[in-house]
């Protein structure tokens, strides 16, 4: 049982860097208007969405749901400020 609770920790703690390193590679491209950063964050975040359904699906336990909610609801934020950047490098373009 134990064993099982170090696995689960550590899955969510992995997820958690993504979720961390997305965030951090969105503010990035934010900042230095890198476009195709924020373009590979948008691109990103839907494999990073099925990453954490998989992990509800290999531990279906009430935490580990609202958790993975919580965290997707992020992924899908941060996305959608990697649009909101990207457009903007599209219209400056034109």
């Amino acid at each position: 049982n134990n064993e099982f609770d170090e696995k689960v920790k550590k899955e969510l703690y992995s997820g958690l860097c993504i979720v961390e390193k997305i965030y951090l590679d969105v503010m990035k491209a934010y900042y230095t208007q890198n476009y195709e950063l924020a373009f590979n964050v948008d691109l990103e975040k839907d494999n990073i969405i099925n990453d954490f359904n998989k992990l509800f699906d290999k531990y279906p336990i009430t935490g580990i749901a609202r958790i993975s909610e919580r965290l997707k609801k992020m992924v899908s934020s941060i996305g959608y400020i990697a649009r909101i950047i990207y457009s903007d490098g599209m219209k400056r373009k034109i």
